[in-house]
């Protein structure tokens, strides 16, 4: 920075006094990388300072004298970027020349091209596109000229497309518009033998629309025990693409009242969301549907269920209370693992308890703190009770 300043406060305070017989050798136009050399002659005093200003800052030369004459060789670090010099030469603090040159992109030399292509990710049928850009060097990482022609190659499934680019500016770009189909597709630009790296695109499903709700189940009873399977059609966008896996779709059972019963999540696998509940232990009617919320929507569909356990018959002895044979709609033992709930109501007295059904029956032992007199036994399984009257 110190010696940038110091070039700075020279030349503001030097003075033009050009001389009539100074001779300076300078080519109008070099290539990128050759030596330049600018040689000074004349009788008087000849310059002995060169300031080159040019792309990347500006820089003080001492020249070599010569018998009458004096040469400038201008460093590699300025001789290899294109674009225009400008020069200044100077004696003591007088500026005695000035004058410019241009250096060129050495196109003779192996080229090579910088590429960058975004976004990689394209949603189908919109008017969406990925932008490829580059730039074509010399081997001195010097941009070619405006209107230098690149090849845009874009590859979707097996079609190929070619497009012409040229530079504007140091870059070239070429937009490349989505197609109508998911899948992969590439794109490249090339100059003559010289190519970038190969960019993959991936093409994704656009919005999803409303799609249909299947159910299945084995039998129409509530019986806590069978799996209600609820699943959707192959979810797609308006040209039929199917939406990526893992979309997230959510079912919603209410019940009759209308009030949310259940809530799931399935995940979609190709295009395909499924989930699975267990059927309630009481009738009832559920209304079901599906969404993708913000996007797609499935129909209402009612689901009815009959009551599958309709007694719960109720013994006692001196051990306790015995809830069962719980039998299903075809006579069969339910399921382990439901829940009968007790009520045991007397003078001044209230006991709550409740125990799983095990191979078709659930028992309880009489409390602890039960004394003789008339009792009122109640259990019950949702909706389904039964009320005994007893003495102890």
């Amino acid at each position: 920075m110190q010696k940038y300043l110091v070039i700075i406060s020279l030349l503001l305070s030097a003075t033009v006094h050009a001389q009539s017989d100074l001779v300076v050798d300078l080519q109008p136009n070099y290539t990128a990388g050759d030596p330049i050399t600018l040689v000074c002659r004349g009788s008087t005093a000849l310059p002995d300072r060169m300031i080159a200003i040019y792309a990347y800052g500006v820089e003080s030369i001492h020249g070599q004298l010569e018998a009458s004459q004096v040469s400038f060789q201008l460093p590699s670090q300025i001789s290899q970027v294109a674009g225009r010099i400008k020069i200044k030469l100077l004696n003591k603090q007088e500026i005695v020349w000035q004058g410019e040159t241009s250096v060129l992109v050495d196109q003779s030399s192996e080229s090579s091209i910088e590429a960058y292509c975004g976004p990689k990710h394209l949603i189908v049928d919109k008017m969406d596109f990925a932008m490829i850009t580059a730039s074509l060097l010399d081997k001195y990482d010097n941009p070619y000229p405006d209107s230098t022609a690149l090849n845009v190659q874009y590859m979707q499934g097996e079609h190929v497309t070619t497009f012409v680019t040229q530079m504007q500016d140091l870059v070239a770009f070429q937009r490349v518009y989505a197609p109508q189909k998911t899948g992969i597709g590439s794109v490249s630009i090339m100059n003559g033998q010289i190519g970038s790296k190969e960019f993959r695109l991936s093409y994704y499903a656009n919005d999803p629309i409303n799609y249909s709700l299947l159910i299945e189940r084995e039998h129409r009873y509530a019986d806590g025990n069978q799996l209600v399977h609820l699943k959707t059609t192959p979810i797609q966008d308006s040209t039929k693409n199917t939406v990526e896996n893992g979309t997230a779709v959510y079912f919603y059972i209410n019940d009759p009242n209308g009030n949310l019963n259940a809530q799931l999540i399935g995940q979609t696998i190709s295009g395909v969301a499924q989930v699975n509940l267990p059927a309630p232990l009481e009738a009832t009617t559920w209304t079901i549907h599906s969404s993708i919320p913000g996007y797609a929507t499935s129909q209402n569909t009612q689901l009815h269920f009959e009551q599958a356990i309709k007694t719960l018959p109720v013994t006692h002895n001196e051990r306790g209370i015995i809830v069962g044979p719980v039998l299903s709609y075809m006579g069969q033992q339910v399921k382990d693992g439901i829940v009968i709930k007790l009520i045991i109501k007397g003078e001044k007295y209230y006991y709550a308890s409740s125990n799983p059904i095990k191979s078709g029956y659930a028992e309880f032992g009489w409390p602890l703190d039960m004394k003789t007199g008339k009792y009122s036994i109640e259990v019950s399984l949702n909706k389904t009770r039964n009320i005994i009257e007893i003495t102890r």
